[in-house]
This record gives structure tokens, C-alpha cells and sequence, in this order.
């Protein structure tokens, strides 16, 4: 039979009653700074954004609300001329567009309201199309013979 100083290799046996308070309490202290963030209370997630259709007020006076507006094509933003240049506006960064004065070689002006809440002057090409959802189905309608704009979140 082996003697003890061959099976143990401190010449000791380990067991519980070896064992230190402190490194008890290390251990326990590390469990528990490792388990607190699991523990920690987390809050629910905020309720979704209202969603609102698009309202769009013809020359006529008629209004329609129009979900998915949209327009056909896969680039969504509207052409602009600003002091003669011609610029882009993604359709996300309006929300309203107020059209005035007789059209001029396609463009027609409008005072633009950014979803930022700032305002400006522009002439809009108004020889596209937009079109959407109505409550009746699909809806279209050239952009020439519409007098308003109130984007919506759909």
C-alpha cells in the first residue's frame, strides 16, 4: 500500500475542513457578481408608434387617406429645384408638402415641412405619379392635381 506523502502531493489531504473562510467567501462573492446582472429587473419595451395613414387634399378639395403611400419605383423620394439645382428628398424626411402657383415645365412650387420640423421653399416635379391604399383598395393619382401633402407613419 502506497503511503500518504505518495497519494497526496502537499503530504496533505484536501477537504472541506482544509478550506479557508476567506476563500469561501471570494468564491461566493464571484458567484454573486457574476449572477447580478442576470438578476437585475428589465423594462419592458416601449409601446409601438401610433400609425397614420397619408392624408392627400386634390385641387378640388376632395381628401383621401392613403396607407402605403408610395411612389412606383423602388427610389421613394421626390425631385426637387432649389435655386436652379436639382436635388433628391427621401419621402421619410418630409412631413408635408404644400403645393402653390401654376406648374413650369413640370416642376411647381411648394413650401416643404421636414419631419425635423424645419420649412422650405422648392419647386416639386409634379409630372410623376404616387399611389397608395384607400379604404376602397388600390389608389393612384398624378401628383400634377394634388394640392396637399400630409405624409403619414405607414
Amino acid at each position: 500500500m502506497k503511503n500518504d506523502k505518495t497519494r497526496f502531493s502537499l503530504g496533505k489531504a484536501k477537504s472541506a475542513d482544509n478550506l479557508s473562510w476567506k476563500k469561501v467567501f471570494l468564491c461566493c462573492l464571484v458567484m454573486v457578481v457574476w449572477w447580478a446582472p442576470a438578476c437585475r429587473y428589465k423594462a419592458p419595451p416601449p409601446p409601438p408608434a401610433p400609425v397614420y395613414p397619408t392624408r392627400v387634399i386634390t385641387q378640388d378639395g376632395i381628401a383621401f387617406m392613403v396607407h402605403r403611400f408610395r411612389i412606383p419605383g423602388t427610389r421613394q423620394e421626390l425631385t426637387l429645384r432649389y435655386d436652379a439645382a436639382k436635388q433628391w428628398m427621401a419621402l421619410n424626411l418630409l412631413q408635408r408638402v404644400q403645393f402653390s402657383g401654376p406648374i413650369k415645365d413640370g416642376y411647381r412650387q411648394a413650401e416643404i415641412t421636414l419631419a425635423s420640423g424645419e420649412r422650405m421653399q422648392a419647386e416639386v416635379f409634379v409630372n410623376t405619379i404616387v399611389e397608395g391604399e384607400s379604404d376602397l383598395g388600390y389608389w393612384n393619382m398624378s401628383l400634377d392635381r394634388i394640392d396637399r401633402l400630409d405624409l403619414g407613419s405607414d
